[in-house]
């Protein structure tokens, strides 16, 4: 029978190395991503919901399309530095 103690080390170690892997994607992700609390109407929170369910989507990646359709169709000028 393996030693208590050896398994904890294991699945420490194992946890470790997991958490170390994480954190390489989720740097991939920070360079993309800004988890931000925006504010929306509650009708249009419901309409992304229900998209987002019957097109088998994420709430993240519904919103992301509505974003980038919209931006597509606007010339954004970048803010005047302070």
């Amino acid at each position: 029978m393996p030693d208590v103690k050896d398994k904890k080390t294991a699945t420490l170690q194992s946890l470790k190395e997991e958490a170390s892997s994480k954190k390489t994607k989720d740097k991939k992700w920070a360079d993309i991503w800004e988890c931000r609390t925006l504010n929306l109407r509650k009708d249009y929170y419901q309409k992304l919901k229900d998209v987002a369910y019957w097109e088998r989507k994420s709430l993240k990646d519904v919103t992301d399309e509505a974003f980038e359709r919209y931006f597509s169709k606007k010339t954004v000028h970048p803010r005047p530095k302070k």
